[in-house]
């Protein structure tokens, strides 16, 4: 409400051309705002209705749920991005253009982290274990805590915690 307050004094105010930026700086913030705003809805309707949604229907897997949500955030947050870059005068049909050619790079980089997020989804897929399973694995046995995109939680017998990487926990003998 004070961004849009603001905005409209400003537009009143100052009808200068040198004075657009301050009003595509409001603007940009107006985004940031609708963003956070949909990151803590999008957080919120996980935190009511996912117990709703599990109960309801026993075959959902609780980690599917969070892998999800956070698929969903990301993808809200990328649109964002996408979108300041836009109009803040970047060329996104160049950026996106480049991204097949960056995009090798960025796998190559990034081989271990896609390793992992494809681990994941090949846990969730075979329903290899669910939070509150006891597990046995090469790097230890415990309590699988949660089902990460990058790893496994695991509480310990001593109570420590393991984190064991999905792309090596969908590859070994559990």
């Amino acid at each position: 409400v004070v961004l849009i307050a603001v905005a409209q004094v400003l537009r009143i105010l100052f009808l200068r051309e040198s004075d657009v930026r301050l009003v595509g700086l409001l603007d940009s913030l107006y985004v940031v705002v609708i963003v956070w705003a949909l990151l803590r809805l999008i957080d919120n309707f996980v935190i009511l209705y996912s117990h709703e949604l599990l109960h309801r229907h026993p075959t959902l897997r609780g980690e599917l749920v969070n892998f999800l949500s956070s698929m969903t955030r990301f993808v809200v947050i990328v649109i964002a991005a996408l979108y300041l870059l836009q109009s803040f005068g970047f060329d996104i049909r160049a950026l996106l253009a480049s991204l097949g050619i960056g995009g090798l790079a960025i796998a190559f980089a990034a081989k271990e982290t896609i390793a992992n997020i494809f681990g994941c989804i090949s846990i969730i897929a075979d329903d290899m274990c669910h939070q509150g399973d006891w597990i046995v694995t090469p790097k230890g046995q415990g309590t699988v805590i949660d089902v990460g995109l990058r790893s496994t939680r695991i509480r310990a017998f001593d109570n420590a915690v393991i984190f064991v990487p999905n792309a090596y926990l969908a590859g070994v003998d559990v």
